[in-house]
C-alpha cells in the first residue's frame, strides 16, 4: 500500500528545485534531507532525481547500509558502478589524471592507482571533474542514509560540499536525526560555514496525512479511517502506508467493489493506539509458520539483504523449505524480491523491528550458526567483506577469539585499500575484546602502530609503540619491524634526530627498508649525495618480491 505520488512537501521541493536550477547554470552544492525514519526523506530524494533526469542532468545514486564497520566509500562506488553500466567514460584531458583514483571504486575506469596514491581529496576532485566532463549540463549525486556512512564517505561529502559551488555537481543526501553523532556533527559544521543546506523534513500536517491516504487507496477513504490515521500516524507517511495495509489485510478496510465503489469499514477500528511499527512487524511474523519466523530472525542478523543459501546452511533447512519461508514472508510484506534470486527486507525499518524482538541468548545462538555456515561457504574467507561479516557475527555470538582475529583481518584489508580510518575502527573493535597479554593482542597492537604510522599520527604511533616495546623484548625481529614503522612516522613528522635513533635501534633486521628510510632521512636533512647513495644501496638489497621498497628508492633518487 504505497502512495504512487509524492504528497505536499511544497516548501522542501522548492528548496531542492533550486539545486537542479543551479546545476543547469553551472553551480553545485550540498543539500541534506534530514529527519526521522519514515518521514519521507527518500521519497523527496527520489522526486528530485526524477526532476533532474527530466531536466537532462546525469543522476548517480548510492546508499550506505548499516554495519558495525561500514565498507569504505560504498555509496560512491555503488553510484559510479551503476552509472557506468549505461554510460561511457568521458574523454576529457582534465578528468584523465583522476581516473586511476576513481578506478579504485569502479575498475572499468582504467588502471587503478597504486596503494597510497589516492585520497578522499583526490576522489572528490575526480567527481568534480567528472561533473564538468559529462555531455549533460551536470550531475546530481544522491547519497542515501548518510547516518550509516563510513568515515571516508563523510569526509568525501564534506569535500564536495566545500568545493562544489562553482561546479555543476549537486550532492543530495538523506540522513536520520540522532542516528549518527559523527554525521550530524559534520552537517552542523558544514551548515555553519555555509557549505551545506539542511532541509529538515518534518512530519506531515493532518491535511497531508489525508492526502496520502487518498493517494494510497485511489479513492476517498472513510472519514473514520482518516481521523484514525491523523491521530495515530504522527504524520509519518511510511506509517500511514503501513497502517492502511494492516487494516486492509486484517479485513477491517474493505476494498471497493464494482465501478464507482468506495472503501468501507468492515469492522471496528482498534480502540487502543495502533501498534507501533515494531509491533506491526511482530504481528505479521505471527501469521507465518515457525520456519519462516526462524528464517526472518536469522536473516535480520545478516543485514538488509537475505542470502537464502547461507540461511539454509545455517538453519539446516532445505532450499525448498527456505523458499517456502520466503514466500510466506513476502506474503506478509516483510521481504521483497530485489533481482534474480536476491531478496531483501522491505525496508530497513522492517529488519530493525525484527531485531528488536530477539533476546540476547537467541541473538548469540543465531550469530553462531550463521558464522559457522558463512565460514564453511566462504572457505578461508579471503575477501574483505567475508572478514567483516564474520567478525560481526562471531562478536555477536560471544566468540571473542575468532572475532578479534577477523577484526584484525578486516583492519589489514582496510590498510591494503588505504582506508586508514576504517582500519583504526576495526582495530578498536579488536582491542575491546582481546585477552590482555595474549599473542593476538600483540598482533593487533602491531597493526595499530602501522595504521598510526601510515596516517602520520606520530604521537599515537609512538604511544602504541611504547606498549609493544616491552611486550616484544624477546622477539627482536618483530620489535625491529615496529621500530621501522615508527621511524617512518617520525620521518613523516620531520623529527629527523628521533627517526635516526629509531633506525639505529632497528639496524640489521631489514637492510632494504633500513637503507630506504635512511635515504629519506638524508633527503630531509638536505644531504642529497647521501640520500642518493643510501637509495642505491636499498635498490641493491631489495628483492624482486618487494617492489614497494624499490619504488620508494627510485623516488628518493629522483628527488635527490
Amino acid at each position: 500500500m504505497r502512495s504512487p505520488r509524492l504528497v505536499s512537501r511544497t516548501a522542501e521541493r522548492a528548496r531542492l528545485h533550486a539545486a537542479v536550477d543551479g546545476v543547469r547554470d553551472g553551480r553545485g552544492g550540498l543539500w541534506v534531507l534530514r529527519g526521522d525514519p519514515g518521514v519521507g526523506k527518500s521519497r523527496l530524494a527520489g522526486a528530485l532525481a526524477a526532476e533532474a533526469a527530466d531536466a537532462g542532468l546525469e543522476v548517480l545514486s548510492g546508499r550506505a547500509v548499516p554495519s558495525g564497520t561500514p565498507t569504505p566509500l560504498r555509496p560512491i562506488g555503488e553510484a559510479l558502478l551503476a552509472w557506468l553500466r549505461t554510460h561511457e567514460v568521458p574523454d576529457d584531458r582534465l578528468l584523465a589524471p583522476y581516473l586511476p583514483t576513481l578506478a579504485r571504486l569502479a575498475p572499468q575506469l582504467g588502471p587503478v592507482a597504486p596503494d597510497g596514491a589516492s585520497s578522499v581529496m583526490l576522489l572528490g576532485e575526480g567527481l568534480l571533474r567528472l561533473a564538468r566532463a559529462v555531455p549533460a549540463p551536470g550531475i546530481v549525486l544522491v547519497v542515501e542514509d548518510l547516518h550509516w556512512a563510513d568515515p571516508e564517505t563523510l569526509a568525501l561529502v564534506e569535500y564536495l560540499g566545500d568545493n562544489a559551488r562553482e561546479v555543476p555537481l549537486a550532492v543530495v543526501a538523506t540522513c536520520r536525526l540522532h542516528e549518527s553523532p559523527a554525521a550530524n556533527e559534520l552537517l552542523t559544521a558544514l551548515e555553519w560555514r555555509r557549505s551545506a543546506e539542511l532541509v529538515e523534513v518534518a512530519p506531515m500536517a493532518d491535511d497531508d496525512v489525508a492526502a496520502v491516504a487518498l493517494a494510497c487507496l485511489g479513492s476517498e477513504p472513510p472519514a473514520e479511517v482518516v481521523a484514525w490515521l491523523q491521530r495515530y500516524s504522527a504524520g509519518y507517511p511510511l506509517l500511514v502506508e503501513e497502517m492502511l495495509a494492516d487494516l486492509r489485510d486484517a479485513g477491517v478496510l474493505a476494498e471497493p467493489t464494482g465501478d464507482g465503489g468506495a472503501w468501507t469499514l468492515a469492522g471496528p477500528l482498534p480502540v487502543l493506539v495502533p501498534r507501533p511499527f515494531v509491533r506491526s512487524v511482530e504481528g505479521r511474523l505471527a501469521e507465518v509458520g515457525p520456519q519462516a519466523r526462524q528464517v526472518a530472525t536469522a536473516a535480520a542478523m545478516l543485514g538488509p539483504e537475505l542470502d537464502w543459501r547461507l540461511l539454509a546452511a545455517a538453519l539446516e533447512l532445505s532450499e525448498t523449505e527456505v523458499a517456502a519461508a520466503l514466500h510466506d514472508l513476502r506474503g506478509q510484506r516483510l521481504v521483497v524480491p530485489v533481482s534474480g534470486e536476491r531478496f531483501a527486507f522491505r525496508h530497513a525499518l522492517t529488519r530493525e523491528a525484527v531485531l528488536t524482538g530477539l533476546l540476547a541468548p537467541e541473538r548469540a545462538r543465531l550469530a553462531g550458526l550463521l558464522a559457522a555456515a558463512l565460514a564453511a561457504l566462504a572457505g578461508d574467507a579471503d575477501g574483505a567483506e567475508d572478514h567483516l561479516r564474520l567478525a560481526e557475527l562471531y562478536e555477536a555470538a560471544g566468540d571473542d577469539e575468532r572475532a578479534v582475529a577477523l577484526w584484525l583481518a578486516t583492519a589489514r584489508d582496510a590498510i591494503g585499500r588505504g582506508a586508514l580510518v576504517s582500519a583504526g575502527e576495526a582495530l578498536g573493535r579488536a582491542l575491546a575484546r582481546c585477552t590482555p597479554g595474549s599473542s593476538l593482542e600483540t598482533e593487533v597492537r602491531e597493526a595499530e602502530v602501522e595504521v598510526h604510522a601510515l596516517a602520520g599520527d606520530v604521537p599515537r604511533a609512538l604511544a602504541a609503540g611504547e606498549v609493544l616495546t616491552a611486550e616484544l623484548a624477546d622477539e627482536p625481529g618483530r620489535l625491529a619491524a615496529v621500530r621501522l614503522r615508527l621511524a617512518r612516522a617520525l620521518l613523516a613528522g620531520g623529527s629527523w634526530d628521533e627517526a635516526a635513533a629509531m633506525l639505529a635501534a632497528a639496524a640489521g633486521h631489514d637492510p632494504a627498508q633500513e637503507e630506504v628510510l635512511a635515504a629519506r632521512l638524508a633527503l630531509g636533512r638536505e644531504d642529497g649525495a647521501t640520500a642518493a647513495d643510501r637509495a642505491a644501496a636499498a635498490l641493491a638489497a631489495v628483492g624482486e618480491d618487494r617492489p614497494e621498497i624499490a619504488c620508494e628508492a627510485w623516488e628518493v633518487l629522483g628527488r635527490a
